[in-house]
């Protein structure tokens, strides 16, 4: 899909033409590193057909910011990093992010705090 999908819990700090501000640079260089790392030279077409000619022909990636029905929104300011977690660990395990909410916060606050004390880090 040659994109990259942004979990924002709070869609309200930004307008849409300040994310695609912020997101310009990501989409020019994440194709440059997922390039460098070789992984993707035989599955995607754009990053193959680069490597037969000049890098700067490599195409930039779309970045969409996902909608509130499909990211739980924050009420409050200050649990970006947490919600980023659990976003990260959800989408990890394949999991629904319906119940990464504000009133879940303090439980995911505290089982982080556990794990990073106890270095319970696995998954």
């Amino acid at each position: 899909m040659w994109q990259i999908r942004v979990y924002d819990n709070d869609l309200s700090c930004t307008t849409d033409a300040q994310f695609d501000a912020i997101m310009l640079p990501w989409t020019e260089l994440f194709p440059h590193l997922l390039r460098s790392t070789g992984y993707y030279d035989q599955v995607n077409n754009n990053i193959l057909n680069v490597d037969l000619g000049d890098s700067s022909q490599l195409k930039s990636m779309h970045a969409r910011r996902m909608p509130s029905e499909v990211v739980p929104q924050s009420k409050t300011s200050g649990d970006c990093g947490v919600y980023a977690l659990e976003y990260i660990e959800h989408l990890m395990l394949n999991r629904s992010l319906d119940n990464i909410t504000d009133d879940s916060m303090r439980m995911f606050r505290d089982r982080w705090c556990v794990d990073l004390f106890y270095q319970n880090l696995t998954w």
